[in-house]
């Protein structure tokens, strides 16, 4: 992973991509949780215009892009696609009695977010969101043997965890500072899976409890602290993966999806199914709401759970959304098909409206009350991913990545634009931001793509109209 410094900006404040040289710096990978730190080197000049060019060259039709404005105030250089990154909490350390920020950039004064990314080349990468040239450790550990799917904090930002197709878990603990060493994270290992397929940690912090999804249709519970597998549920039926999951009822029951389209709810006390969403069989003539909505045929792409309530919501790779009951067992509502894949859904703040981005270009936003789309929130191209946050009782901030290589931020209740964030030629996979959003705070945004040369990127939010800088 290699490190670029700040961007030059433009007259108008933007970065101007031809500007700026791209560092490319050769790394030997260490043995099993070693890490590398990056050092900052200004003379490339030669080696980052050829970065730039080779850069351009990788799209997807072989010709060379025009220059793409980069909005990025920091970026990271990864040997092999992005597949995740989690922001984390702020690291803060002790000094003469006092806490203070021990990550930030020379001119201010604020700590930094820590950011895990897996990536292709099986390496999980852990880092400060603001690197300077005095404070710039990037750690690099080794620990997979195939690819980083997944990384999720855990709701006290303590601990974290990645998953990867090789079927490994590793809990890791959250470093204090940027400068500690491989063994204040402490990895402890999870094995016995096929191929993880997502995670999600119990929204309880006392918990300690993670749930993960297998390739073969299993969905795992783990016991974070002591290793030990708590539960391992499975449907029965074989050849289909669990594609997705989410906790509900505050943790009582997990929900997991399947590649077959089927949802399932499940007790964490008795390990028995309480409900199941399906097209074929009994459920479907025993439930009024599922004989009135009907059920998907395609697989389960993305599941979301409410805070408080025992309501989650499901989107499918026909473009169906389903907000449902786990309680009861019941369908609540469906939303208007979108034309495909649906790849985000979630709750806002006031859980009256729900969101839902596909890949057909649009993210609807769609008013439960009164059963209709409020908003139509449409992108160049396909949407990837994306997230909510509300910095305020009366904004809903909606951040899409696109597979034009940008992200929008978006005044979802409202259905507008509120800036558009470039830099990439290819695909976002992935998005996150720090949970701490406010109106009068500056937030940094990091995500990944899919690209020549993968990068993690970091952008910043600032002001109550969540304004970003370069």
């Amino acid at each position: 992973m290699n490190y670029d410094p700040d961007l030059p900006e433009s007259d108008d404040g933007m970065v101007d991509a031809n500007e700026y040289d791209e560092h490319e710096h050769e790394h030997e990978h260490e043995h099993e949780h070693e890490h590398s730190d990056i050092s900052l080197d200004h003379n490339e000049e030669e080696e980052g215009l050829r970065g730039n060019a080779e850069e351009q060259e990788g799209s997807e039709d072989g010709e060379l892009q025009d220059p793409v404005v980069d909005d990025a105030v920091q970026r990271l250089v990864h040997d092999d696609s992005v597949h995740c990154v989690a922001v984390g909490p702020k690291t803060m350390a002790p000094t003469g009695g006092q806490p203070r920020p021990t990550l930030q950039a020379p001119e201010e004064n604020r700590s930094a977010h820590l950011v895990v990314a897996g990536d292709q080349a099986d390496t999980v990468s852990v880092f400060p969101s603001l690197l300077s040239q005095a404070n710039n450790r990037v750690h690099q550990f080794e620990v997979h043997n195939d690819t980083v799917v997944s990384c999720k904090y855990s709701p006290c930002g303590t601990l974290f965890a990645t998953g990867g197709m090789d079927g490994l878990i590793v809990i890791w603990r959250t470093p204090k500072n940027s400068m500690c060493e491989k063994e204040e994270l402490a990895p402890l290992k999870l094995e016995g899976m096929k191929e993880v397929q997502w995670l999600r940690w119990h929204p309880s912090a006392e918990a300690r409890v993670l749930a993960a999804g297998d390739i073969d249709g299993t969905v795992w519970v783990w016991k974070v602290t002591s290793g030990e597998c708590l539960l391992v549920l499975s449907k029965g039926d074989i050849g289909h993966r669990s594609t997705a999951g989410a906790w509900t009822d505050g943790g009582r029951k997990l929900v997991a999806g399947y590649s077959n389209g089927d949802v399932i709810v499940w007790s964490l006390k008795t390990a028995m199914m309480l409900h199941r969403f399906s097209q074929r069989g009994q459920d479907n003539t025993r439930r009024p709401s599922l004989q009135h909505f009907g059920w998907t045929t395609h697989g389960v792409s993305t599941l979301e759970h409410h805070q408080e309530k025992p309501l989650f919501l499901v989107g499918s790779a026909g473009g169906e959304t389903f907000l449902c009951n786990s309680m009861s067992g019941d369908v609540c509502a469906k939303l208007p098909r979108q034309r495909d894949s649906v790849e985000m859904v979630g709750f806002c703040k006031n859980d009256r409206w729900v969101v839902s981005c596909s890949m057909d270009k649009s993210a609807n936003v769609f008013d439960t009350k009164e059963q209709l789309i409020t908003a139509q929130l449409m992108h160049p191209k396909g949407l990837t991913c994306g997230i909510l946050r509300a910095p305020s009782s009366h904004l809903e901030v909606l951040i899409t990545g696109c597979c034009d290589g940008s992200v929008t931020v978006w005044d979802a209740l409202r259905g507008i634009k509120l800036k558009r964030l470039s830099g990439f030629y290819k695909s976002v996979l992935c998005v996150d931001a720090s949970e701490d959003v406010t109106e009068e705070m500056t937030t940094p945004l990091p995500f990944s793509i899919f690209s020549p040369f993968l990068k993690v990127k970091i952008y910043q939010i600032q002001g109550k109209h969540i304004q970003c800088k370069s």
